[in-house]
């Protein structure tokens, strides 16, 4: 899937350690463009925090794949950017 928008907000990147290693993961969130503006949280993980490096304020387009997960009786759904241009 991809997005354009405009780059409203970037996350901080939190790290931790568990039993697959240490990890790091942060994020950034697109406001579409048009008459109804929506929002889209992307998160960006690993290596994508090294080589994707969103700007408040930047129009950009992003490729993400979207994936749910079950924890109990609750679904959680995260949006993973893959690919990131200034548009």
């Amino acid at each position: 899937m991809e997005i354009i928008g405009k780059v409203i907000e970037v996350l901080d990147v939190v790290s931790g350690e568990n039993e697959n290693g240490e990890w790091r993961r942060g994020g950034f969130v697109v406001e579409t463009l048009g008459d109804y503006p929506s929002h889209l949280m992307l998160e960006l993980s690993g290596d994508r925090l090294d080589t994707i490096k969103p700007n408040h304020g930047q129009i950009v387009k992003a490729k993400f794949s979207v994936s749910s997960r079950k924890i109990g009786d609750r679904w959680y759904t995260n949006a993973r950017c893959f690919e990131m241009t200034v548009y």
